[in-house]
């Protein structure tokens, strides 16, 4: 109990002090950019959300005080509510509160762009502070780009503070996107239950912002070969994972979630980068079994995913099936049009889901294989999808390599 009062007073102490005389003294506009990648957690992403409620409950809301934005990034930039969307608080964080996670890779140099080309260009309001809050626990796609991104939102005069979460962040990279001082504008922390430590000062330290008059200076676009790797000796893992959560519950979509997380950060460890990008259907109705499903839009949209052939880049897939499959003819050439670009597919089956024969044909290749027993891993249920993890991980390890 001697640690809960003194948080009360302190909030309260805050929003007196510091909304009035500092925020509420001169308007602000602060835009969060949140990290929504399959390496986070339902219950991590909840932390973040509930993290941005309370920052938000700390300003001044209001048309000509603090206006308030957010938008997520995975495999693009998803957002939720632009500057002028809410005037009022209670409404801003009832948003806030109801935001759901778009996961996916992490490409986070399209949502640096969206905020300096749409929300702060198109609603800028002359003399007042452009704020970004970007919270991240990974990597993103590629940080050239990314970086020239955070380059340009500098000399926009957009003030960036940087939360890297977790020990699979990039400080180069986030030393480049957080405006400096880094004393001030960076932060890394542990994990996500550590962000309500640093909200306080978050707030206040956004208040002190001032006004930034853009700099702009010639800045050329990097030169980049399309989906290969900056350096040319590195060996670059394209990971397309794709969920059709149609007749999942939401408890079995938030162990879907948990074991790509597993998945994605046990593969961090490798020599050369992984890039993930994830398609997951949005509304799961967990109210009917569902089944048998139509599994080859879902491969066309993967297939969508595969970058160029190259050297030094792999292509791999991971396909949930939860069901039996009733469009397996037309789900074959898909997987065939896929394995045309180089692309490997790994197959999780949950439960009593898919037919030996169906999956044989699925794969083109014998259910007796090694090819087919090094391709198909099976759980279940969802909540036993742990016990696959490092078997699913040493099969995309050796997909990886480049040698």
């Amino acid at each position: 109990m001697r640690f809960i009062i003194p948080c009360v007073v302190l909030v309260a102490h805050i929003r007196a002090s510091s909304a009035e005389s500092g925020c509420g003294g001169k308007p602000a506009d602060v835009v969060f950019v949140l990290d929504s990648s399959a390496s986070i957690s339902a219950e991590d992403f909840h932390k973040q959300i509930e993290f941005t409620s309370d920052v938000v409950d700390l300003f001044d809301i209001g048309p000509q005080k603090t206006r308030v934005g957010v938008i997520l990034f995975s495999t693009k930039e998803y957002p939720v509510f632009g500057l002028t969307r809410f005037t009022d608080k209670p409404a801003m964080e009832r948003a806030i509160e109801g935001i759901i996670q778009r996961v996916g890779g992490t490409q986070t140099q399209t949502a640096l762009q969206y905020i300096r080309e749409h929300e702060f260009k198109e609603h800028v309001r002359p003399g007042v502070p452009q704020i970004a809050i970007v919270l991240t626990d990974g990597q993103s796609y590629d940080r050239s780009v990314t970086v020239h991104e955070a380059t340009l939102n500098h000399e926009a005069g957009i003030t960036t503070f940087v939360i890297g979460i977790g020990s699979g962040v990039d400080m180069t990279e986030l030393s480049a996107l957080a405006s400096s001082p880094h004393t001030t504008y960076l932060h890394r922390i542990g994990d996500y239950s550590i962000l309500q430590s640093i909200k306080t000062r978050l707030a206040i330290e956004t208040c002190k912002v001032k006004y930034v008059k853009p700099t702009p200076r010639p800045t050329p676009a990097p030169t980049i070969q399309a989906d290969a790797p900056a350096d040319s000796s590195e060996c670059v893992l394209s990971l397309i994972i794709g969920v059709d959560t149609n007749g999942v519950s939401t408890r079995s979509t938030k162990n879907i979630l948990s074991f790509l997380s597993d998945v994605t950060e046990n593969l961090s460890g490798l020599p050369g980068k992984v890039r993930t990008s994830q398609i997951m259907t949005e509304c799961a109705d967990s109210h009917r079994i569902v089944r048998s499903k139509s599994y080859a839009p879902l491969i066309k949209k993967m297939r969508y995913q595969i970058p160029k052939k190259s050297s030094r880049v792999r292509s791999a897939g991971i396909l949930f099936i939860n069901s039996q499959i009733e469009d397996a003819s037309t789900a074959v050439t898909e997987v065939r049009r896929a394995r045309f670009n180089g692309f490997q597919l790994f197959v999780v089956v949950v439960g009593q889901s898919g037919e030996e024969n169906d999956l044989s044909t699925l794969l083109g290749v014998k259910s007796s294989s090694k090819e087919y027993s090094g391709s198909v891993f099976k759980s279940p249920a969802y909540s036993k999808l742990p016990v696959i993890v490092t078997e699913l991980i040493q099969a995309l390890e050796e997909s990886a390599s480049c040698v």
